[in-house]
């Protein structure tokens, strides 16, 4: 069986992607989005100084990200979002694309490379992504192994990528960064992949 809707030109061009679309959304307000499906409510999480949280009631999940971050989000095909964490200052973030997936099950590289023969993937490793919401104790559990994730670089034509994909609840959920190569970027090389790590590390799931 294929991926539902998936939309493997997304990850392939990342980087196009999070440098032209996250620029235009953050150009139109400003600051950050009014984004369709995240809460405006207040959070029961606590979050970190230094840190602003992201919230999406369509799909029940949120995570922290930077305060000199923005959020931009939409929807461009039935069933699918795209959310965009970016930094306009340097163009640092991820990109999240969430599709309907026709099957619920625990992704392995296997599988990826059976639907997509010709991603080209590296350094796979399986990880944990989301904090249960415990709705006896109103707090998140222990340990954020809810869902077991692939997670993997990527080195395409346009650039290189580190990903982390999951299926949760029939949606394949991709989550990409782009690894940044040019010796003039000291610092920034890596902070699209440190970001990914603290949205993944942060993430968790309410429903």
């Amino acid at each position: 069986m294929k991926w539902s809707r998936i939309k493997i030109i997304i990850t392939v061009i990342v980087v196009a992607i999070l440098a032209i679309a996250a620029v235009i959304l953050l150009k139109q307000s400003g600051t950050e989005q009014n984004i369709p499906g995240a809460s405006e409510e207040k959070s029961s999480r606590q979050t970190p100084a230094g840190s602003k949280i992201y919230e999406d009631t369509d799909y029940g999940f949120s995570f922290f990200y930077p305060e000199n971050f923005s959020v931009g989000a939409f929807s461009d095909a039935e069933n699918t979002k795209t959310i965009l964490v970016q930094n306009a200052e340097n163009t640092a973030g991820i990109q999240i694309f969430i599709s309907a997936f026709d099957e619920n099950i625990t992704l392995t590289p296997e599988r990826i490379k059976k639907d997509v023969p010709d991603i080209a993937m590296s350094d796979v490793k399986s990880i944990s992504v989301g904090q249960e919401q415990r709705s006896d104790l109103g707090v998140p559990a222990l340990r954020s192994d809810l869902v077991t994730a692939v997670s993997f670089n990527s080195n395409n034509s346009t650039g290189q990528s580190r990903e982390v994909w999951f299926v949760y609840k029939s949606d394949l959920y991709q989550i990409s960064a782009p690894q940044l190569t040019s010796p003039d970027l000291g610092d920034l090389k890596r902070s699209g992949e440190v970001l990914l790590d603290d949205i993944i590390n942060t993430w968790q799931w309410s429903n």
